[in-house]
């Protein structure tokens, strides 16, 4: 299949995660996972994308990319597609689910929601009834759900999706990311009851250290 170049770039950068988060769904399950960090500018975003792309391409079962950090829209651009309506505008009632969902040129199972038009969120919209009532056609036909999430030490935005999940992954910066901050990620999660399953180190534009011990 020819697929556009910037897909085969996210392809590549899949290729040592997705292997790690395939078992997290297995045949006949649905799996919803979160890409973490605890500062913007990690790369949850790349990661996520990235992921989708590896597993909607190498088990060829649908998968869903969700971008929920609304303060700072990027799925759009990095995979070429519409960013409006996203999941601002379904949230605010301005649009329909159906009309925000993206298909994905050259990765015929992978669907994607971006954000929408940049902006601060509101009180309670991504609270997890409010957010999977929302999601409920993307997500019961994914047999992955991998949610880019907002920073989790910047703000309480992010507390609430950590409900009713199966597993995420921190996504930590070199010479960015204090150790302390990272430690601090992980014990939020785990008193929220979210299985870490590892650890994501963006060294480099092009050179990422996947740590699935965790």
């Amino acid at each position: 299949m020819n697929r556009p170049a910037h897909i085969e770039a996210l392809l590549s950068i899949a290729e040592p995660l997705w292997p790690d988060l395939a078992p997290t769904a297995p045949v006949g399950t649905r799996t919803r996972l979160m890409f973490v960090a605890p500062h913007a500018g990690a790369g949850t975003t790349t990661l996520a994308a990235a992921a989708g792309i590896g597993l909607a391409t190498n088990l060829r079962r649908p998968v869903a990319v969700v971008e929920a950090d609304l303060r700072r829209p990027g799925l759009a651009k990095l995979l070429g597609i519409a960013p409006q309506p996203g999941l601002g505008e379904v949230l605010e009632g301005r649009a329909r689910m159906d009309q925000a969902i993206r298909s994905v040129d050259g990765c015929e199972q992978l669907k994607v929601v971006p954000a929408g038009a940049a902006r601060a969120p509101k009180p309670g919209e991504l609270a997890p009834d409010s957010l999977w009532a929302a999601l409920q056609g993307v997500s019961q036909a994914a047999h992955f759900v991998l949610i880019d999430a907002p920073p989790l030490l910047e703000g309480s935005t992010a507390r609430p999706l950590l409900s009713n999940l199966d597993g995420a992954v921190l996504v930590v910066q070199a010479g960015v990311t204090k150790k302390s901050d990272a430690k601090l990620c992980v014990s939020i999660l785990q008193r929220a009851g979210v299985r870490v399953l590892g650890t994501v180190l963006n060294r480099f534009v092009d050179d990422l250290l996947f740590d699935f011990s965790a």
